[in-house]
């Protein structure tokens, strides 16, 4: 066979090769391209930031404090309880009061009858009247089992306060058997909504930061070669600004109940699609690049409608304060609600599950390692976010910003990493050739290194 000579062969003539898969994707991400070892850094990270931050939210302000009171009846009335209560602040949210009683011994009662006329007369810093409010209970406390102290009556609740003092006054027209009435104040800690301005400052600026820096990597790429995964994540990261409230400042100094509305709109909207990303990236990872895709939004968009109303109105049932358990609508009412958001987070966990084994059962080992690495940080990000269905009675998150720390700091930890696992990756093409035309000596490629 003769070959041909350097003259003969020319740039030309070569064919221009090139290889691409039957989808025309283009573009890796930097979870199909990082080997398994190189995500757990990243997801130790993500883990440690989780961590510090729950730790600084437990150790930090509380959610609320509480003041008592008490007064000692007499043996002969009246027995009027005055007491002024200095101090109140629009930052402390909401302004709560109960009743309890002591009785003077233990009885085979479980009941006392107790009557009483109260005023409350709300004053500004400058010790000028706001408003007045007047009222009377005529009923019966209930004593606590095996004690001599009633269940808590509650007195008064107010959601945006106003005023900076306050004064009140309560008659007891009938206390038989009571020996001591006791009243509590229980205020929102301000020192905790600056704690949350603080941390969501913090977040979303970096959560702005890696999005504008993800979006310019995105536009150096053609917009049909985005994947699927990197759209919702770009969408994910847009959620994500908005749900840390950047009004929050006015949140706090103005507080209002459409302040209140837009705050919870925006934290549980990004919640909830959270989850809507966890099962799209999840069944995407299990159908591939397939095109058949018949049902694929459908059924996760009208999880996405139901689980939204439901986590929207849950916090409506309790004033927006559902860790001190203070019911704005009827109790049966509250406890259907309560459940059926229960039932419906264990749908999701039942897809969830279904969707990982379904994942595990039919990729490859390709796809194995990607899905691992999802399903460790998915599960972690939702064990974490359906926790405040049965951690709140935890001493460790009751009256702390601990779980908030929790939740927030594990949303954003896992926001970031998901901008780092689908960080775009674009394959080169080497389609340099020696052009014999452009180059003073030409190496012959049939040529072996010792010119023959």
């Amino acid at each position: 066979m003769k070959i041909k000579s350097k003259k003969e062969i020319h740039s030309d003539k070569l064919i221009d090769i090139q290889i691409a898969d039957e989808n025309e994707q283009e573009t890796l991400m930097a979870i199909e391209t990082d080997s398994p070892k190189d995500d757990i850094l990243p997801i130790i990270l993500f883990f440690t930031l989780i961590a510090s931050t729950t730790f600084a939210g437990i150790y930090g302000p509380p959610l609320y404090n509480v003041e008592f009171f008490r007064f000692r009846f007499e043996k002969n009335p009246p027995n009027i309880f005055n007491q002024h209560i200095p101090g109140i602040t629009s930052q402390q949210q909401f302004f709560i009061m109960q009743l309890s009683f002591n009785s003077q011994s233990r009885s085979e009662y479980t009941e006392l009858p107790v009557e009483f006329n109260y005023i409350m007369i709300f004053k500004n810093s400058r010790n000028e009247e706001v408003r007045r409010e007047t009222g009377n209970f005529a009923d019966k406390v209930i004593l606590q089992p095996f004690s001599t102290t009633t269940e808590p009556l509650h007195f008064f609740f107010d959601r945006f306060i106003s005023y900076d003092q306050l004064d009140i006054r309560i008659d007891f027209t009938k206390s038989d058997n009571i020996e001591e009435a006791i009243l509590s104040a229980t205020s929102g800690d301000g020192g905790h909504l600056k704690y949350q301005f603080y941390v969501r400052l913090l977040f979303v600026f970096a959560a702005s930061a890696i999005f504008i820096l993800f979006y310019a990597r995105l536009q150096t790429l053609p917009k049909k070669n985005w994947l699927l995964e990197q759209k919702f994540t770009l969408t994910l990261q847009i959620f994500s600004i908005i749900g840390a409230n950047p009004l929050f400042w006015f949140y706090i100094n103005y507080p209002s109940i459409l302040q209140d509305i837009v705050n919870t709109l925006v934290s549980r909207i990004f919640t909830c699609f959270v989850f809507f990303y966890i099962l799209v990236i999840l069944d995407n990872v299990v159908i591939g690049n397939r095109k058949d895709r018949t049902c694929f939004f459908i059924p996760k968009a009208i999880f996405f409608s139901f689980h939204l109303i439901i986590e929207i109105l849950y916090p409506i049932m309790y004033h927006g304060l559902a860790s001190l358990g203070v019911e704005a609508l009827p109790h049966a009412f509250v406890f259907i609600f309560r459940y059926t958001r229960i039932i419906l987070n264990f749908v999701f966990i039942i897809w969830f599950m279904y969707l990982t084994f379904k994942g595990f059962l039919n990729t490859d080992s390709t796809e194995h390692s990607k899905l691992i690495v999802y399903t460790i940080v998915f599960t972690a990000t939702l064990i974490i976010n359906l926790c405040d269905i049965f951690l709140t009675n935890i001493s460790l998150f009751q009256n702390t910003s601990g779980l908030f720390s929790l939740k927030f700091s594990s949303l954003y930890g896992f926001v970031i990493l998901m901008v780092f696992f689908h960080w775009p990756y674009e394959t080169s093409i080497d389609q340099q050739y020696n052009d014999p035309e452009l180059d003073n000596d030409p190496k012959n490629i049939f040529e072996s290194d010792d010119g023959k």
